[in-house]
């Protein structure tokens, strides 16, 4: 399943990456899926050793979301449409939402820290108060792009040269921001790609 979606991003994406002037073939892929994020190197193909998988999605940040609103506001019942609404409209992965007041169900709510969410893309302990083998994003992405020189003739700079994000996470504030800035200090030779 990851090697089918991570081909089909990435032949998806082809297009854009002509118009962004970036080297037909090689890229990294990003899919923040519903209940997983993919994350695979292509080096003129999909390289599948490097396909990895970070048990954190869309479906997490949701359900977090759900449960700040019953436990702040004893607000139940599901609110997904909702839910996806707010984070489409101001989720960011930076953590720096500010007070928003929302009128939900005949209440007065405050969704800032929804709106913060996103966040736990890039720090699982912080919302969820323990540590796992892969914490963020970025530590999956780490091991994903080292095995593509092995497999391939190319350096990391070629495929750190385009990063495709893919998805439900694309349109949260600050998420490529803040994984160009990561990517830089894991891979501080390439902090410029």
């Amino acid at each position: 399943y990851i090697n089918n979606q991570i081909m089909f991003d990435y032949f998806s994406q082809i297009n854009y990456l002509k118009q962004i002037g970036a080297r037909e073939g090689y890229c990294t892929i990003v899919d923040v899926g519903g209940g997983y994020t993919k994350v695979g190197g292509v080096s003129g193909i999909p390289i599948q050793e490097s396909f990895r998988r970070f048990n954190i999605g869309g479906q997490d940040i949701t359900k977090y979301c759900q449960r700040l609103l019953q436990e702040r506001f004893n607000i139940t019942g599901t609110a997904y449409a909702t839910i996806e609404e707010w984070l489409h409209e101001g989720g960011t992965v930076e953590g720096d939402a500010v007070s928003t007041m929302k009128n939900f169900k005949r209440k007065e709510v405050d969704i800032k820290d929804i709106l913060n969410t996103p966040e736990m893309l890039f720090d699982y302990a912080k919302y969820y108060k323990k540590e796992r083998r892969f914490n963020s994003i970025t530590q999956v992405f780490v091991p994903a792009i080292e095995r593509v020189p092995e497999k391939s003739e190319v350096g990391a700079e070629l495929i750190l040269g385009s990063v495709i994000v893919c998805h439900r996470a694309s349109y949260f504030n600050g998420l490529t921001q803040r994984l160009q800035r990561e990517l830089a200090e894991e891979f501080f030779d390439y902090k410029n790609q």
